[in-house]
């Protein structure tokens, strides 16, 4: 299988003193066990309810299928029908373990990745964890640190530079954000036993659409697309930032960002309230002219980045009928092409999601498109 052993599930003990196999599941009934682009994943196992299962599965114990998957165990249930008893157990995999934590320290940066900034917000909330207050000790802040957790070595350069300050907030929730204003930005966390470490990792999706260099195609007419939406809007679309920084009334600095070369119903304008962004920093000093109206400006291409016409494909393609193979030829966060000529569709699609299953039968399908944001994720800014 893609993702490991689903008939083969070791667990481990992670506390502040031990990293520790404790042993391997018996009697496997079903399994399911799915790794998404840029967010935790569900996992859920029903096993026969043995005295050994069940003083292995545990709420808090981690749970290793081999490769780099691993997921905490979070609810254990047992249950009874028909005189036949089951255990089942669900968890997530460790990029849950973010969103336990807050971002401490809010501070400037000028230039710097997207990929560089999401891994110091890393650092800075779970391995080194600035202080709340020069009141707080470091001691104190020692406590936010999660064992085992490292940034992987030699952070690459992925998605545009910006500049602009990163506020205090839910570490998970900035992340994501972050990563999600990206085309090409993904992370999560790896689970490496030999050398009894988390890896917090970010890379870089590949381009494998049907006119890169490496094309890959998913069509109905090899049956690889189990199903398929197609969906386009342009309800929430703009085009063009007006962001408004410091000053009162008609005082106020301004700048643009976007196709400010459209007009008439081509031209979509947005309002944007930047107050926030103040041209003293922290320690007093003066931010330059063209700095400030740089940050105004990357304000607005964040918002705008969030009103883009959507045309997305969401769907489930089967693995074991197509003629790529999934970590060679493509893997997640990559974008492929898929063809539906029954729906008149050929779109580009991000490989969002694999899915394995264990049962009856054994199944892997993969997930491609991005599920539509929420009135309330929309609301979530990078600043909040």
């Amino acid at each position: 299988m893609l993702l490991g052993e689903l008939d083969k599930v070791f667990v481990y003990q992670l506390d502040n003193q031990n990293f520790t196999l404790l042993g391997i599941v018996d009697e496997i009934i079903s399994a399911k066990w799915g790794k998404h682009y840029n967010k935790y994943s569900d996992v859920s196992f029903n096993v026969i309810p043995s005295e050994k299962n069940i003083d292995l599965l545990r709420k808090g114990r981690v749970l290793w299928i081999g490769g780099d998957n691993a997921a905490r165990i979070d609810i254990v249930e047992k249950s009874e029908s028909d005189g036949n008893i089951t255990l089942q157990v669900k968890g997530q995999t460790l990029e849950k373990l973010l969103t336990q934590r807050i971002l401490h320290a809010s501070f400037n940066f000028q230039n710097r990745y997207i990929s560089k900034v999401i891994t110091a917000m890393v650092q800075y909330s779970c391995i080194t964890p600035a202080r709340l207050s020069p009141d707080e000790t470091q001691e104190q802040a020692a406590k936010s640190i999660i064992p085992y957790l490292e940034l992987m070595e030699n952070i690459p350069d992925i998605g545009r530079q910006i500049n602009g300050i990163l506020w205090r907030g839910a570490l998970y929730e900035k992340i994501k954000a972050y990563a999600d204003s990206e085309e090409n930005v993904g992370f999560e966390i790896l689970f490496r036993p030999e050398t009894q470490k988390l890896i917090f990792q970010v890379y870089e999706g590949q381009d494998h659409t049907i006119d890169s260099n490496s094309p890959v195609v998913f069509s109905d007419n090899m049956d690889s697309i189990l199903n398929l939406d197609f969906y386009n809007s342009i309800r929430d679309y703009k085009n063009l930032a007006y962001v408004f920084g410091e000053g009162e009334a008609q005082n106020r600095r301004w700048n643009k960002a976007g196709d400010d070369t459209t007009t008439g119903f081509d031209r979509y304008e947005d309002f944007i309230d930047a107050r926030d962004i103040q041209s003293e920093g922290e320690g007093g000093q003066t931010i330059p002219d063209a700095e400030y109206m740089e940050m105004l400006s990357n304000r607005g291409l964040e918002k705008l980045g969030e009103q883009k016409e959507v045309e997305t494909v969401s769907g489930k393609l089967d693995v074991d009928n197509s003629m790529f193979k999934y970590g060679i030829d493509y893997k997640l966060g990559d974008m492929i092409t898929v063809v539906h000529n029954s729906l008149g569709i050929q779109i580009d699609a991000k490989v969002t999601g694999v899915e394995e299953t264990i049962g009856n039968s054994i199944s892997t399908e993969l997930i491609v498109g991005y599920e539509m944001r929420t009135l309330s994720e929309k609301m979530k800014t990078l600043y909040g």
